[in-house]
């Protein structure tokens, strides 16, 4: 009777360590499947590829897969390409979550089975983490052309604005057509996304369905008002020259080749208050980089964002000009500008030279190189004005002691 006691308390207390993280996903799965796992919990230790581990029966097995955060679950997406039919397990160790108020390190564990059948088509990734346009590769795994629908949803964040699907150069919205092995980019465009948002792409057939998390990350910038700015904590008007000094007789000459602040005309406004052809479109993909870069250096803090058409470097809401980083100009994404070239909007220092993270355009110097030739030659013409006329004064003088003689 006691040892049945026992063995009812222990179960009991046992239950929610086996049940209090499960790894989600289907038990049984297709070859050729992308299969997308996720857990959720109160994890003490991020998860990381390293912590993953897969197994064919007690066999280490290895699989192409990734892992990241997205929200407040863990996802987990591989492929099982050229696997063969048999019991499989997928394994989470060495890291600590909470089940109740007790820490645990215990193994999370979840057993699949990749059955003898072929998935309609597979994906990659089986997850987005961007800021800016992105893509999901698809591959037709069947004999015979498929037909994949599209769907989205909005699970988080904000709801305006929505994914522009392009596929063979033509934008589509409810379907697209593969060919039988064939291998496509589904390119997504953000139309009117500006703000942190999190949503699901649904991609399926009648046979298979993949919800991709998507987890696009564009925070709301505040614009400084017109006026006074801050520039490594100095106060200039936003329509006074830039980060070089020049004197007066360079400025006269137009031979200054320093950049001038562009006057920002929106009064403290979000990305989300602008006008419509003033908002912000990041459009580059995962392979070109973005378009919103955190960089730093030993004083200052500072991020690279695309802000309308201007690329500015901003800190805590403040556009910053002449800002230095520990980056090249490459790692920064900007532009050496040639000798007949000036920066349209920010420059920054950079480890290897004076960085544009705008724009090069040529320089166009007004007409104060005429200008001063001008003064000058005037300038000259009233000095020698002024010594013919002295000059010419004392040679008609005659002197008193001459004409005593």
């Amino acid at each position: 009777m006691k040892k049945g006691i026992i063995l009812f308390l222990f179960l009991i207390m046992a239950f929610p360590l086996i049940s209090a993280i499960d790894i989600n996903m289907n038990s049984n799965i297709s070859q050729g499947e992308t299969v997308i796992a996720s857990l959720s919990g109160n994890f003490l230790d991020p998860i990381t590829n390293d912590n993953i581990y897969f197994y064919r029966g007690h066999v280490r097995s290895s699989f192409d897969y990734d892992v990241s955060k997205i929200g407040d679950n863990y996802y987990i997406y591989f492929q099982t390409a050229n696997k063969v039919e048999n019991n499989y397990s997928i394994n989470i160790s060495e890291v600590r979550y909470m089940i109740g108020s007790q820490v645990s390190s215990a193994q999370i564990s979840k057993s699949f089975v990749i059955i003898n059948e072929t998935a309609d088509f597979s994906i990659n990734p089986g997850f987005v983490i961007t800021d800016g346009n992105f893509s999901i590769k698809v591959q037709n795994l069947q004999p015979l052309p498929i037909t994949i629908k599209l769907e989205t949803e909005v699970n988080s964040g904000s709801s305006e604005g929505i994914f522009g699907f392009l596929f063979s150069g033509k934008k589509v919205s409810q379907s697209i057509n593969l060919s039988s092995g064939e291998i496509k980019d589904l390119y997504i465009q953000l139309e009117d996304i500006y703000e942190t948002t999190i949503r699901t792409i649904t991609l399926s057939t009648d046979n298979i369905e993949y919800n991709i998390p998507c987890y696009v990350i564009l925070e709301s910038i505040v614009i400084p008002p017109e006026g006074n700015i801050t520039i490594n904590n100095q106060t200039n008007n936003m329509n006074q020259t830039g980060n070089e000094s020049c004197s007066f007789f360079s400025k006269l000459f137009g031979t200054c080749n320093s950049t001038t602040i562009q006057n920002n005309t929106q009064k403290n406004k979000t990305l989300t208050n602008e006008t419509s052809s003033n908002k912000s479109q990041i459009n580059n993909t995962f392979n070109n980089g973005t378009s919103k870069n955190n960089y730093s250096s030993n004083n200052t803090d500072y991020e690279i964002v695309k802000v309308g058409n201007k690329t500015v470097a901003i800190k805590n809401g403040t556009i910053l000009n002449g800002s230095a980083t520990s980056k090249t100009c490459a790692q920064i994404k900007g532009y050496v500008c040639s000798s007949e070239e000036i920066c349209k909007n920010t420059t920054v220092y950079a480890k290897d030279a004076k960085c544009c993270v705008s724009l090069c355009v040529k320089e166009e110097k007004a007409n104060t190189k005429l200008i001063g030739w001008v003064i000058i030659a005037f300038v000259l013409i009233i000095i020698l004005w002024f010594f013919v006329k002295k000059f010419k004064g004392m040679k008609n003088k005659k002197d008193p002691l001459l004409i005593k003689r």
